[in-house]
């Protein structure tokens, strides 16, 4: 099974810089919005807890395809204060696609303006909320995080032993702008167990995304450990390779393999249904985040297209020596992107 058309990604770069920080850092953005309605782009700095909307001054341009990486692994999480922003924008273009070429000022500059900030846990603690991933659902902006129990490292490993402040989902409502704040420790508990995963085990998420043709959620775990605890060496090669779809209750469970090699390195980072598919095919980014005792973090990202059956539509093309954590599809319409089954053998 392959993709008859060629498949090609190109993109331009912009920085932008922001002053906002906490303990130091700040600028670790995870993810990419698109709100349909007003056409706003924004990202979530996982330091801080802010939503920025990104802003450029080119608005009546709009590119296919964003990613976003967090630019602490460039310029260093210890002496990083307010952090720059790193936006690459992909393109990608069938052969039967009129070929686009965009300036490399597109994204340059790049204003980020705060809109939103998100307190951790149940929104009563000083430390911001660290945002992991992203969807809309019925007129609300869902951000959630790892969604696991962190137990203090070297032990207790007991449910309840930790704190769960990353178990808990942000919900900001579209209408009016107001934030409430989730417990989704069930959930995520619900998930884990579906895997197999026992204490010290645990199942992290940076990729999810609501769809409302199938009233289901989906995730693409990043990091699975079915029984060991976390490890800051180890926790670089247990990447996961399974697509997760969840009822909305949480009560009906469904895991796909995928049918893509493991290479335990690689977690998935970021999703987005392809337009014009049903939500039928997603959009995915899986990155290398690996700290070595020697030779200090080694981080790079590739981008690969999946079907709900677990397919591997399109291979794992590279995108560069950073972990870009967030993805969005942009300036599309369903007419105007093609139907990836019809480009299958």
């Amino acid at each position: 099974m392959r993709i008859r058309e060629e498949s090609r990604w190109t993109g331009s770069k912009g920085h932008s810089f922001n002053k906002y920080a906490y303990g130091g850092r700040g600028g670790e953005f995870s993810d990419l919005l698109l709100l349909p309605q007003t056409g706003q782009l924004l990202t979530f700095d996982d330091r801080t807890g802010i939503i920025f909307e990104l802003m450029t001054n080119h608005p009546e341009t709009q590119p296919t395809a964003a990613v976003a990486h967090d630019s602490s692994e460039v310029h260093g999480r210890q002496d990083t204060v307010g952090g720059r922003r790193d936006v690459q924008a992909v393109f990608t273009s069938w052969e039967t696609w009129h070929r686009r070429q965009l300036s490399d000022d597109l994204f340059s500059p790049i204003k980020l303006v705060p809109r939103w900030i998100l307190a951790d846990g149940d929104g009563d603690l000083s430390s911001g909320f660290k945002s992991e991933w992203s969807s809309i659902q019925d007129g609300k902006i869902i951000i959630g995080s790892h969604g696991y129990e962190v137990w203090p490292y070297g032990g207790p490993y007991e449910i309840g032993s930790g704190h769960t402040n990353v178990q808990w989902v942000k919900q900001v409502d579209l209408l009016t702008g107001a934030i409430s704040h989730v417990n989704w420790t069930q959930h995520f508990n619900a998930i884990s167990a579906a895997v197999g995963v026992k204490p010290p085990g645990y199942l992290t998420h940076e990729a999810a995304e609501w769809s409302s043709v199938h009233n289901r959620w989906f995730f693409l775990p990043r990091r699975l450990s079915l029984d060991q605890p976390w490890d800051p060496i180890l926790d670089g090669q247990r990447g996961c390779t399974l697509l997760i779809s969840c009822s909305i209750t949480f009560h009906d469970i469904k895991i796909v393999q995928l049918k893509m090699r493991g290479q335990p390195e690689r977690g998935f980072s970021a999703m987005r249904f392809v337009p014009g598919t049903q939500d039928r095919h997603i959009v995915a980014t899986r990155t290398v985040e690996i700290e070595g005792a020697d030779k200090g973090r080694r981080c790079s990202s590739y981008i690969t297209v999946i079907d709900l059956e677990g397919n591997v539509l399109m291979p794992e093309t590279f995108l560069g020596n950073h972990k870009y954590e967030g993805l969005e599809i942009m300036g599309s319409t369903s007419a105007s992107v093609p139907n990836l089954s019809d480009a299958l053998n």
